[in-house]
């Protein structure tokens, strides 16, 4: 079963997503700040986990969807420098096996971040800088998805794309490369 949302359509917008959690966040009677750093063991990261994740399984993990989204504090000063968001993952073997090649990709609004394919089983860090203009708000929604997934088991309906760690958000540094880079655009 998924957490607290129910399934998001692919059309929902940016700010049907901002709205939701803000609304969602006010309800609560305690405020705790929200986390940069997302570890799936951790059980105040489960109200920042949207859509798309299952429980957490060994106190450490959780499986994820096809599509699965998350939401992250803007850092001060990132619509100045942009971000970079991680997302630490494991493809099982198997599911190269029953799928082939998965491709994973993320959006922040309409920004795509890029898509990164994964030809075979392991532990991989996806990590895609989060330019100034996809940055809108105080919270950033950051929608993950795969282009296939599978059943997990005859008794099993949950659709299961990979297993999630850690999903991080990071201020961009700037330094000469990073000025050198923007000013040959």
């Amino acid at each position: 079963m998924f957490l607290k949302f129910a399934r998001l359509p692919a059309c929902v917008t940016y700010w049907e997503v901002v709205l939701a959690f803000a609304f969602a966040v006010s309800c609560r009677s305690k405020q705790v700040p929200l986390s940069s750093d997302l570890k799936m063991s951790d059980k105040l990261s489960e109200r920042q986990l949207i859509d798309g994740f299952y429980q957490v399984e060994a106190n450490q993990w959780r499986w994820a969807a096809r599509r699965f989204a998350v939401v992250l504090p803007t850092p001060v000063g990132s619509q100045k420098s942009g971000v970079v968001v991680k997302l630490n993952l494991y493809v099982p073997d198997f599911q190269i096996e029953s799928l082939g090649p998965m491709t994973l990709d993320a959006h922040v609004g309409d920004v795509s971040l890029g898509a990164e394919t994964f030809t075979k089983g392991g532990i991989f860090t996806y990590t895609r800088e989060i330019p100034p203009g996809a940055i809108n708000g105080p919270i950033i929604p950051v929608v993950f998805e795969f282009d296939k997934s599978r059943q997990a088991g005859e008794a099993d309906a949950r659709d299961i794309a990979a297993i999630v760690n850690e999903v991080s958000l990071q201020r961009t540094h700037v330094t000469s490369s990073t000025l050198l880079r923007t000013q040959l655009r």
